[in-house]
């Protein structure tokens, strides 16, 4: 299928902290805890390191003499540690970390762990199924405030700027159809950062077949880049060393 071809931004010093693709299955009985390891040996070559993932706890009162771990999931890793597939009960995610080796080889790395998933548990139909970007800005001595267009002004009541905030907004989209969370705000105590927390996600997608899928997953690829490009002022963009390349879409 031919792809049209647009101009893509590019960091010389990239942003990325991590990428998510994750799948939330609906519950039925095709899925048993034999999964995550049917799962790991077809890919232990590539992500021979496996950890259990507890699932968090809030612990109130005195202290209990704890019992046996709880499993929430299980975690493979690559060698390096920078790519990871989670699977756990009706839940499938892909990480990447940096160095992120770009968009087309996290495509296909999704797909193909999707395609392996699918062959262990037949055609699940997918609760929730999203694509989130998580990147941290250096603001190298500038202010963090002026690193982002998404900043609401404060009234002048409050007699100066804001050193600290967090903001989110969930954005409704048609084409591709889905949601947009736009989570931003500062990180760090010692050392300030800006976050921008892109995650597109949609309910009741069913079971798409893999061409679907992909056509999916590029629409928005395309609208998160679209949407980060947007929330940096120009002195971002000097910051991160943006430029634009042609790739197809």
């Amino acid at each position: 299928m031919h792809r049209a071809v647009r101009s893509r931004p590019r960091f010389r010093e990239p942003p990325l902290a991590e990428a998510i693709c994750e799948f939330r299955f609906e519950e039925s009985d095709g899925w048993n805890w034999t999964v995550p390891g049917r799962l790991h040996e077809r890919l232990r070559d590539r992500f021979p390191m496996i950890e259990q993932v507890a699932p968090p706890t809030i612990v109130v009162g005195p202290p209990v003499r704890s019992g046996p771990m709880q499993v929430e999931r299980l975690r493979f890793r690559s060698v390096d540690g920078g790519r990871i597939v989670q699977s756990g009960p009706w839940l499938l995610a892909v990480n990447m970390l940096p160095p992120y080796p770009g968009w087309e080889e996290f495509l296909e790395m999704i797909l193909e762990i999707y395609r392996l998933h699918r062959d262990l548990v037949g055609g699940l139909a997918i609760r929730r199924l999203g694509l989130r970007y998580i990147n941290r800005i250096d603001p190298h001595g500038h202010a963090v405030v002026d690193l982002t267009t998404v900043l609401p002004d404060l009234p002048s009541i409050f007699g100066g700027r804001a050193e600290n905030f967090y903001e989110r907004f969930d954005i409704p989209y048609r084409d591709p159809p889905g949601t947009l969370t736009f989570q931003t705000g500062t990180t760090g105590e010692t050392r300030r950062t800006l976050m921008i927390d892109l995650d597109f996600w949609r309910v009741d997608v069913g079971n798409p077949d893999i061409e679907r899928l992909a056509d999916w997953l590029r629409q928005v690829h395309d609208a998160i880049e679209d949407a980060f490009v947007r929330a940096l002022t120009s002195r971002t963009c000097e910051l991160l060393g943006l430029e634009r390349e042609e790739a197809a879409s």
